[in-house]
C-alpha cells in the first residue's frame, strides 16, 4: 500500500512538473516571437530609410550633373514619364537614314562656314524688316527664329552674334534675336552644344515629347518635327524662319504634312528665308528624281506655298548653278547638267 502511495505521489509531481515546463516553454515562445517581430520592423524601416537616402543622394548627384551638354541628366523612367514627355525613338522610319549619317559621320550636308545665302540675305531681308518700327508691324521686343531639322548648322550662331542694328528713337541698338531649332537626331544637338561653347548651351528636362537643351538666345529641342507646334515652346509663334535643308530633305509624300507645321508655327507678317535644290539633266530625267536633297523648281515653290491661305508674297532673290566652279559637287552629281539653288523670301499675310 505504502509503495502504491509513493507511486503516486510521484506520479503527481511528475506529471506537475512538466505542465510548469510546457507553460514556460510557451511562454519563452511567445516573447521570441514578439521579438522577432519587432526586429522585423525596424530591420524593415532600416532598409526604407537606407534607400530614401541613396535615392536622396542619387538625385544630389543627378542634380549635380544636370545641366550639361556633355554630362546630360539621365533621361526619366517610363513609369514617372507621362505620354507628352515621352520623346520620338530615332529608330523610327523617317529618322534612321538620318541616324545613321550621324553615326557613320555621313553628313556632307552639313556646311562648315556660314550658308553664304545667310551671310547676304538673313539680315537684309529677314530680321531688319521685322525689325522696323512702322504703324503696321510695331517693333518686337524679341524676334524669334526658327530653323526646321537644323542639324548642328552654325547659321544659327550667325543668326545670334551677327544681329543687325537698328533705330530706335534716334538711337542704333542691336535687334535682340532668340533662335529655336528642332531636330531629330540627339547627336547633332550634342555636338552643336560641344563645338559653340560660347552659346552656354545646358540640357534641360524633357517634357511635351521633347528634349530640350537652352543657352545664351538659342533653345534647342531633339523630337519629332512633324509634332511640332508653339505649344511645344510658349505658345507663341515664330517671326522668321530659315529652311535651308529641310523642305528639300523630307520625302516628297511628306511635303503637305511638314508645310502644314511651317503655317501653324508662323506669326503673322513672318518672314521665311526658303533655300531649294533643283537637278536638271537633258539626258537622264531619273536622275532629277533622286535624293535627299530633292528636287525643287521655283514653279514648285509657287505652287506648294502659293497655294496656302497664310502666304502673302513669294519673292526669288537668288538662283545660281552649284556644279559651276565646283568639282566636289560635279563629282557627286555627275549624272546631273545643272544643280541650281534657289533662294526666296515668303512673308505671311499680316
Amino acid at each position: 500500500m505504502k509503495g502504491l502511495v509513493k507511486v503516486l505521489v510521484f506520479a503527481i509531481i511528475y506529471l506537475v512538473s512538466a505542465f510548469t515546463i510546457l507553460v514556460v516553454s510557451f511562454h519563452i515562445q511567445q516573447q521570441q516571437q514578439q521579438t522577432e517581430t519587432t526586429t522585423g520592423k525596424i530591420d524593415s524601416s532600416f532598409l526604407s530609410a537606407s534607400a530614401s537616402d541613396r535615392n536622396g543622394q542619387q538625385s544630389i548627384k543627378a542634380e549635380e550633373e544636370e545641366g550639361s551638354c556633355s554630362n546630360p541628366a539621365p533621361p526619366s523612367s517610363s513609369s514617372t514619364m507621362t505620354s507628352e514627355d515621352k520623346v520620338a525613338n530615332e529608330d523610327s522610319k523617317n529618322l534612321q537614314p538620318w541616324l545613321d549619317r550621324w553615326e557613320s559621320n555621313r553628313i556632307g550636308f552639313h556646311l562648315k562656314d556660314v550658308n553664304p545665302i545667310v551671310a547676304k540675305f538673313w539680315n537684309s531681308h529677314i530680321i531688319t524688316p521685322l525689325a522696323t518700327t512702322t504703324a503696321a508691324a510695331p517693333t518686337r521686343e524679341t524676334i524669334r527664329c526658327f530653323v526646321p531639322l537644323c542639324g548642328k548648322t552654325i547659321d544659327m550662331v550667325y543668326m545670334i552674334e551677327n544681329a543687325p542694328t537698328s533705330l530706335n528713337d534716334g538711337a542704333a541698338t542691336t535687334v535682340p534675336v532668340h533662335v529655336y531649332g528642332v531636330d531629330g537626331i540627339r547627336k547633332s544637338l550634342q555636338e552643336f552644344c560641344t563645338e559653340q561653347p560660347q552659346l552656354k548651351i545646358v540640357e534641360d528636362a524633357a517634357s511635351l515629347g521633347y528634349e530640350r537643351f537652352n543657352g545664351h538666345s538659342i533653345s534647342l529641342l531633339k523630337g519629332d518635327f512633324f509634332d511640332f507646334g508653339p505649344s511645344a515652346v510658349d505658345g507663341t509663334q515664330f517671326d522668321a524662319m530659315f529652311d535651308r535643308g529641310s523642305l528639300v530633305a523630307i520625302d516628297p509624300s511628306m511635303r503637305g504634312k511638314y508645310l502644314g507645321v511651317i503655317g501653324n508655327c508662323i506669326a503673322p507678317g513672318g518672314r521665311i528665308l526658303l533655300v531649294t535644290l533643283e537637278r536638271r539633266s537633258a539626258d537622264n530625267p531619273e536622275a532629277t528624281k533622286k535624293g535627299p536633297p530633292f528636287s525643287i523648281s521655283e514653279a514648285m515653290v509657287r505652287e506648294m506655298y502659293g497655294a496656302l491661305d497664310w502666304v502673302d508674297t513669294i519673292t526669288m532673290i537668288s538662283s545660281e548653278d552649284t556644279l559651276v566652279d565646283n568639282p566636289s559637287n560635279q563629282e557627286r552629281y555627275s549624272d546631273l547638267d545643272s544643280m541650281w539653288e534657289h533662294a526666296f523670301v515668303i512673308e505671311a499675310k499680316k
